[in-house]
């Protein structure tokens, strides 16, 4: 989404309404997200493009859910045999399908996980596997302060590029970070430390 594309990518510690930030950390997933829509769109030279459609809804006492479809589309290629001759076209495309869900534990401390199905078509190759991202977060709301921490990517191959014996795991990723506002202040001071595994 455009608010985290302009603060580095991983934008992961604010904890309001947007539903765009609670599929990132599930922790953040909230009841304000309830009915809320998300539609992001990004499109690059080439033809290619990505972008992702996320929807959220509360489930009373038990804490909040979220659907999402993530996607990248890399436009159309030709496919040339080794002497360079057309033999048509093909258009490869990621395509993650995923859910989530956040709980708040006490009035500081929520949890959430999402489970994310990967699909990858690239011209005759196809790969499927499955993912979660685990996330917890320290929220005193009024000291406008948060900490969260986040295992990404978490999981592994179903069916690989080439041989079936080829599967790998998914490159996980491990995220800690915190903000706190200044009181008065119209801004916001975030820091996160990424890949710390």
């Amino acid at each position: 989404n455009a608010r985290s594309a302009g603060l580095g990518g991983d934008f992961i510690t604010v904890k309001d309404q947007d539903i765009n930030i609670g599929i990132a950390n599930p922790s953040l997933l909230n009841s304000t997200m309830n009915k809320q829509t998300g539609f992001n769109q990004a499109l690059l030279a080439g033809g290619i493009n990505y972008g992702m459609v996320s929807h959220g809804f509360d489930i009373g006492k038990i804490g909040t859910m979220s659907g999402y479809i993530k996607y990248v589309s890399y436009g159309t290629i030709e496919r040339t045999d080794i002497n360079g001759t057309n033999q048509g076209s093909f258009s490869p495309i990621d395509i993650v399908f995923g859910s989530g869900f956040g709980r708040q534990l006490n009035p500081r401390i929520s949890i959430g996980a999402n489970l994310n199905i990967i699909y990858s078509q690239l011209e005759s190759y196809s790969a499927i596997g499955a993912a979660i991202d685990l996330a917890g977060t320290f929220h005193n709301e009024d000291k406008d302060f948060l900490v969260t921490a986040l295992v990404k990517n978490a999981g592994m191959q179903f069916n690989a590029y080439t041989e079936k014996g080829q599967r790998k795991d998914l490159p996980a990723e491990f995220q800690l970070a915190g903000a706190f506002k200044l009181p008065h202040a119209p801004f916001r001071i975030s820091v996160l430390a990424h890949h710390l595994n």
